[in-house]
């Protein structure tokens, strides 16, 4: 049960070496293309995928029958920065530096709520800059705010079309723009949609699609997570489930606007010949440990995300294996250094577990998680860690009792934790402008689970 928490790093070392031998390397064969969807705040368990009894993703569920797809698949963080990070570099946050709160000696730093937002530097090699040393286009149709190029997101692709905060349907046609006019030869694309990200408030005909039997909470703003936050302790049943029902129009939206997007991609034959890589880069509270939203926690409701893969000569199926999007990331750096996407993903679905984590400060807090399958410890600044059995307690209700396991996991942890941080650069602090701090608060990120009840 036990794992070497430096057993990636020499393969990291000899992916990269033969992701630089590949690019001097002439081949007849077309290299495959790349799609990476990903969806901010998606929880895997609202997805008819993942066994959600609301018909929220009919689209999504039927492209993941025809993949892979990945039963027990985490985020490095809880909230967007570090965890997009880490899904670029296969680094985690303490190794990239992103999303973590340090200083320039490598201390944790709390209290200030700054030092998190931290651009990745261009000392990290990403995928993108991978792909693109092999002759890929690479391009990105983004949202959210922290993915703007201040924050160092956009290393290595050749287009990075940042629509602020725009809705799916709009960020499907700038997809379907680009592919109308790509450039000739292999593509890693990368979309981001920010739906279901707060505020709720699907258009068109999603609104009400659930919300509707929900008498009595459309009073709610769910378009300002502050004030919902203060209302913690006063909320009903109903207007709980409201908030709910409101984040599943959400997803039910996203869901129709990728399904219209597969389905123009399929006329363009695009679909056919393209590896679609489908995630999200964390989850979402609704209540479970008393809190709302994201960033501030590392339950299994923040970090179980979803995760499938569909292309050609993959075998459709399922694995329960447990994994990290630092894997996926490896995954592929190994595609960029020329190898089938078949046998890399089936790889990845039928490995032996390994340890992984998932860290991140937000709102000047650091957390971290550590997974020893089926354990999970939390490590939580100033707070009781916790220890969980996640096949016999998935819902993380039950802490187990301070163990031995808790000591070694903890161990475990740190080691990883001083690995990562030995090979992190001096990260530069992208303090947003007057206007994206309002708007970040606006959105939550600047305020924790501790505000006070009104």
């Amino acid at each position: 049960m036990s794992g070497n928490p430096s057993w990636w790093l020499v393969k990291a070392g000899s992916v990269l070496a033969t992701i630089v031998a590949a690019a001097c390397t002439e081949s007849d064969e077309v290299p495959p293309s790349i799609l990476l969807v990903v969806v901010d705040t998606l929880r895997a368990d609202h997805m008819g995928t993942y066994g959600y009894e609301l018909p929220t993703t009919p689209c999504l569920d039927a492209m993941a029958a025809e993949g892979l797809v990945y039963e027990r698949a985490h985020a490095t963080s809880s909230w967007t920065l570090p965890s997009m990070a880490s899904l670029f570099s296969a680094r985690y946050a303490s190794g990239h530096g992103s999303g973590v709160g340090r200083d320039e000696e490598g201390r944790l730093v709390s209290g200030d709520g700054w030092h998190e937002f931290r651009a990745l530097s261009p000392e990290v090699q990403t995928v993108a800059e991978a792909f693109r040393a092999r002759g890929y286009a690479t391009a990105a149709i983004v949202t959210n705010l922290l993915l703007t190029p201040k924050f160092g997101l956009d290393q290595g692709f050749d287009e990075w079309l940042h629509q602020g905060e725009a809705t799916a349907g709009a960020v499907v046609d700038a997809v379907l723009a680009w592919f109308a006019s790509r450039p000739d030869g292999p593509y890693f694309t990368f979309v981001h949609l920010f739906d279901p990200h707060m505020p709720y408030n699907a258009p068109g005909e999603s609104a009400g699609r659930f919300t509707s039997a929900d008498s009595g909470g459309g009073q709610l703003p769910v378009d300002k997570p502050g004030k919902i936050r203060k209302r913690l302790k006063r909320l009903s049943p109903l207007e709980k489930r409201f908030i709910v029902h409101a984040y599943d129009e959400e997803v039910a939206y996203v869901d129709g606007e990728l399904g219209r997007m597969f389905d123009a991609l399929a006329e363009m034959g695009e679909l056919e010949r393209t590896w679609v890589i489908f995630t999200s880069d964390h989850g979402e509270e609704f209540f479970e440990h008393g809190g709302f939203e994201h960033g501030h926690a590392m339950f299994e409701e923040l970090l179980h995300v979803p995760l499938w893969v569909r292309g050609p000569d993959l075998t459709p199926g399922r694995s329960a294996v447990p994994l990290s999007l630092v894997d996926l990331s490896r995954a592929l750096f190994d595609i960029a250094a020329g190898q089938p996407p078949a046998t890399v993903f089936a790889e990845l679905g039928s490995r032996e577990p390994a340890p992984f984590m998932a860290e991140g400060t937000l709102y000047a807090k650091h957390q971290e998680a550590w997974f020893d399958w089926p354990y999970k410890l939390i490590r939580r600044a100033g707070r009781k860690s916790l220890l969980f059995d996640l096949e016999a307690d998935p819902e993380e209700q039950a802490p187990l009792p301070t163990s031995e396991e808790n000591i070694r996991m903890l161990a475990d942890l740190l080691e990883l934790q001083r690995l990562e941080t030995s090979r992190a650069p001096v990260p530069t602090i992208a303090e947003p402008d007057p206007e994206t701090m309002q708007r970040l608060n606006e959105l939550g990120y600047l305020g924790g689970e501790d505000e006070e009840d009104e």
